[in-house]
């Protein structure tokens, strides 16, 4: 099969699949069947894997959900009358069915967010992030030849001792044991 971007070929592939979802953050699809492009790295996913997705992220959904506090939530009355609409045209508006305005089930009873509501109303779309962000570690990699010569050794420490790199000699020294008794 060809990809529609590069026009390379998609490769058949079977393991984790690490996915992202701006609402729910990271998670893992595990013993998952996709096809990846060998170009630009493009996924391609069979039905069942679709299903795998589909499933995992409401789970998640559903799980970040039930952790928000339950003085957030009002019935459906309450979220019509802050969108302007009848409590009818709330319920059979087909994007709060699609799931833009977060809700959980309590008791039998179906209670939406009350900042999904307020979202939904200014914007069209109620989804905010539900999952707490995690600030990605920025990893800088320092190139250190095969045998150290002392103008080597030096430019290690120059390293050591600039702000801009947080090395120090305990990260050199992981890097490779080898060098450690370089560093001083």
């Amino acid at each position: 099969m060809k990809c529609y971007t590069c026009g390379d070929i998609y490769n058949e592939h079977e393991g984790t699949l690490e996915l992202h979802n701006k609402s729910i953050g990271s998670y893992n699809i595990y013993l998952a069947n996709y096809y990846k492009c060998a170009g630009c790295g493009a996924l391609l996913f069979p039905k069942e894997t679709a299903k795998k997705i589909a499933s995992k992220e409401e789970e998640i959904r559903n799980n970040l959900i039930r952790q928000l506090a339950v003085c957030e939530f009002i019935v459906g009355t309450e979220a019509a009358a802050i969108l302007g609409i009848t409590k009818q045209a709330f319920h059979k508006h087909r994007r709060i069915k699609n799931g833009f305005i977060y809700y959980a089930i309590i008791g039998g009873k179906k209670l939406y967010n009350k900042k999904s509501v307020q979202l939904f109303k200014e914007t069209k779309d109620g989804r905010f992030n539900l999952s707490k962000q995690i600030a990605k570690e920025v990893v800088k990699y320092v190139f250190i030849p095969a045998s150290i010569s002392p103008n080597h050794i030096s430019y290690i420490k120059n390293i050591e001792e600039s702000p801009e790199y947080s090395w120090t000699k305990k990260n050199i020294a992981v890097t490779n044991p080898n060098y450690s008794r370089y560093i001083q």
